[in-house]
């Protein structure tokens, strides 16, 4: 009795301390058996691995980890047909195991079963036990509509992998295809924080990639309000979410800006620096495109001008400033942007000691 005691608490410990499976009698092995092969598994090992492989799933039939094993097992030992078999019944039984669900929807993408290949792209996504496989495979089934529609209309509902996968999409799809699935997930009910979706484009667009950043936010949290990428035109300052293209107004010490609404979509800025250094007033990533150009302030009704000042700066699809250009706003500023590592840029109005404003700039 004493023996079997603790052959049955050392089975239950090896649960939580694989290590130790190789310590129960094999009378008492039940956890400890589904360490042992899952470990023999893992290494490759074929010496009697496929046959305790089925002793385990005879033991406990129903647990789709153990189905997996037994298929892992048998592909190792090159029982190719039983393989399939076993990884088919594991993933239909147990989506929260990732390699059935990868070999699966691998092989319904191949025979065109767009589906079956959605479905099951999203129960691997549900898993949350993401690596560069998912990340490949997702990559190259999300070129296929049909197959992107099955995953948005399965995988909207569960916001963990949603989260997850916008994570991942905004540097691990082409734009089309992630503002696609952008739109397709929020046309299924997919919920999105606009705060987050907005620092995360900001920063896709901020580090040179424009498309992306775009794709991101325009289809579920623009709504018409995002700044226009190839626009100086100044943006409301809002506590809500901000987009990648919109003015942001760094709070200084001694400035002061106001941004008020003259109309629909046309904002004016006023601002005042009482100290006597040179600080930011405001900010934005712009897609201005090559060739040359010419930046404007005006004021209005007699509005004053204080010293204000233009820098803008080339960034690449890295993320890396390159050429720059600055220009005190008193005239027009007047530069040309090179056809090559000039994507996006970093733009920034500067004022100096004064009050200016309203205004507005303008590009040509």
């Amino acid at each position: 009795m004493a023996i079997a005691t603790v052959g049955y608490a050392l089975d239950r410990q090896a649960r939580r301390e694989p290590d130790l499976a190789k310590l129960v009698p094999a009378p008492f092995r039940n956890f400890a058996e589904e360490a042992l092969v899952r470990r023999a598994v893992d290494s490759g090992d074929t010496v009697g691995t496929l046959a305790a492989a089925k002793l385990l799933v005879s033991r406990q039939p129903m647990p789709g980890d153990n189905l997996e094993m037994l298929g892992l097992a048998a592909l190792n030992d090159r029982k190719d047909a039983l393989a399939r078999q076993a990884i088919a019944l594991a993933a239909a039984r147990g989506w929260r195991s990732p390699v059935p669900q990868l070999v699966v929807a691998a092989s319904a993408f191949d025979i065109r079963s767009w589906d079956v290949a959605g479905d099951r792209l999203a129960a691997l996504w549900k898993t949350l036990s993401l690596d560069e496989r998912t990340f490949t495979l997702t990559q190259g089934m999300l070129a296929e509509p049909s197959v992107r529609a099955r995953f948005a209309y399965r995988v909207a509902g569960y916001q963990p992998a949603v989260q997850q996968f916008v994570e991942w999409a905004g540097t691990g799809l082409l734009p089309d295809v992630l503002a696609d699935m952008m739109t397709r997930l929020s046309k299924q009910g997919a919920q999105f924080d606009c705060n987050d979706l907005g620092r995360q484009a900001g920063n896709l667009a901020t580090a040179g990639k424009a498309q992306a950043a775009q794709a991101l936010w325009d289809g579920v949290c623009g709504q018409g309000m995002a700044g226009a990428p190839a626009s100086l035109a100044f943006t409301a300052a809002r506590d809500a979410a901000m987009g990648p293209f919109d003015w942001r107004y760094p709070e200084e010490p001694g400035i002061e800006a106001d941004v008020s609404r003259e109309g629909k979509g046309v904002y004016r800025l006023t601002y005042t620096n009482s100290d006597p250094l040179m600080k930011p007033l405001a900010t934005k990533v712009s897609r201005l495109g090559p060739g040359a150009h010419e930046v404007i302030w005006t004021t209005f009704d007699g509005a004053a001008s204080g010293p204000l000042y233009l820098r803008v700066q080339c960034v690449d699809t890295n993320g890396q400033g390159g050429y720059t250009v600055n220009g005190a706003l008193r005239n027009p500023v007047r530069f040309d942007l090179p056809a090559k590592g000039c994507p996006v840029q970093r733009v920034t109005l500067q004022a100096g000691q004064g009050t200016g404003g309203p205004g507005a700039l303008m590009v040509k």
